[in-house]
């Protein structure tokens, strides 16, 4: 036990988490290269699969993630976690996204939000 009481993380969870965030890193990139959304889409990634809601329309959608539920919520063409069963809290307080400001990533729950737009948005350069 540490100083504030709570028992300290074993090494288990130190590979566990590791493995998380090499899937967040690794999955939203390839999603992006391989199945780009069409138009202004905000996408769900999760556990359970992937949903794809229009940015345009508000929406409310609960996603059931790997130690909880998290809710998403799209709004006047942003999208944000508005809570989540993990402890950490990191996603909520992440705010919206929109086009072009990243995702919002609950580690703990291996869920992934992003907002899409045209098939080759959000490239630096293409080469020839």
């Amino acid at each position: 036990m540490n100083s504030v009481g709570r028992p300290r993380p074993t090494r288990a969870a130190g590979v566990l988490w590791g493995l998380v965030l090499l899937l967040a890193a690794t999955t939203v990139p390839a999603g992006a290269l391989l199945a780009a959304p069409a138009g202004d889409d905000v996408v769900v990634e999760g556990p359970g699969g992937r949903t794809v809601l229009p940015l345009d329309e508000d929406a409310r959608v609960l996603i059931d993630g790997a130690c909880g539920q998290v809710a998403v919520s799209v709004e006047g063409g942003r999208a944000k976690v508005v809570s989540s069963g993990c402890a950490g809290q990191r996603c909520v307080a992440r705010g919206a996204i929109g086009r072009g400001d990243g995702s919002v990533v609950c580690v703990p729950n291996a869920v992934i939000v992003t907002v899409g737009g045209e098939p080759g948005h959000g490239l630096d350069a293409l080469v020839r």
